[in-house]
């Protein structure tokens, strides 16, 4: 329910105008959550398909009208927009494993453009808020996909303010494989110890 295409549900509808916007049950999830005292990363963008063909993980035909899409679901949550809410959430994760075509099927210039457009959106909405992303599906990948996302947002000094990453496994020794590759890859672009590395 969190996922943004069934929060707005028709691409070719307004994303100004609030009406276009079903919140009700998402509202519910995030309420419970802040109740508890869960401090909350909202991924814009979505994660929950896995066969083909894509009905949502779609890449969005114009950047800029998804970043504002963004933006409207976060002023709903933080800034009382369309009738919400001033919840503290201060994490914002852009996208699910794009590196992953289950998630992205378009190359990854296309979505280091994606992400331009909804960082910068963001940021220019409420610096004070944490941006960051892509959840990576794979650090250890050899294909450089990591580094050329880190050396982009460097690059066109973009708001990177966590990154996030995945991995699943039991075994402790490539658990540490996994920390000391992303270590090594934050340190190429320049961003150890300037910005969160989190496994989310």
């Amino acid at each position: 329910c969190i996922e943004i295409p069934h929060i707005f549900r028709d691409w070719d509808a307004d994303e100004n105008d609030e009406k276009n916007y079903f919140f009700d049950v998402t509202d519910k999830v995030i309420a419970e959550a802040v109740h508890h005292g869960i401090t909350v990363m909202y991924r814009l963008g979505m994660g929950t398909e896995s066969n083909k063909p894509l009905l949502f993980c779609t890449m969005p035909e114009d950047p800029e009208k998804w970043a504002r899409i963004c933006v409207n679901i976060i002023r709903h949550y933080t800034d009382g927009w369309a009738n919400g809410f001033y919840y503290d959430i201060p994490y914002w994760e852009i996208w699910n494993e794009p590196d992953l075509p289950l998630y992205w099927e378009g190359d990854r210039e296309r979505f280091f453009k994606l992400y331009e457009a909804a960082s910068t959106a963001i940021r220019k909405f409420n610096p004070r808020l944490k941006v960051g992303g892509p959840a990576m599906c794979w650090p250890l990948r050899d294909d450089r996909w990591p580094e050329d996302f880190l050396k982009f947002v460097v690059d066109k000094k973009l708001p990177l303010d966590f990154y996030s990453w995945h991995f699943y496994t039991a075994k402790l020794d490539k658990i540490e494989r996994v920390c000391t590759r992303v270590d090594e890859q934050l340190k190429e672009a320049g961003l150890y110890g300037k910005i969160e590395s989190i496994n989310s």
